[in-house]
């Protein structure tokens, strides 16, 4: 049987509503360029971030990428190798940092999250 078209508007303004959206994150969310050997990490604080790009060495891990990002972006992260507790002090009691990689949120260590070039990282304050 034939749907009308009135029997498929809520999946059109689903439809619809799914590509405005990827337009906007691909179009308006702020991602630094990277080059062939390099990785990106952006640090989501929920009302602002901070991004930053550099080149990938040989088994750099997320920890390397911290301690690099720590020191080239002037930034005071409280961290170790499982956790970060606070960036610049930030850490409210309800929310946590997490890790993704290339969207994907991740688990493990951060000396065990090797980062190749291409990727990109993201802390968000959830």
């Amino acid at each position: 049987m034939k749907k009308t078209i009135k029997e498929n508007i809520p999946f059109i303004v689903a439809l619809v509503l799914l590509l405005l959206a990827g337009f906007l994150y691909y179009f308006f969310i702020p991602r630094p360029d990277i080059g062939p050997n390099e990785a990106a990490l952006t640090i989501d604080f929920g009302d602002s971030k901070r991004s930053f790009a550099g080149e990938i060495i040989e088994d750099m891990t997320v920890y390397h990428v911290l301690l690099a990002s720590e020191e080239a972006g002037q930034l005071d992260i409280d961290f170790d190798r499982k956790e970060v507790k606070k960036i610049n002090g930030v850490q409210i009691n309800d929310k946590e940092w997490y890790l993704y990689l290339n969207q994907e949120k991740v688990e493990d260590s951060f000396d065990q999250v090797f980062v190749n070039p291409g990727d990109r990282i993201e802390l968000r304050l959830e």
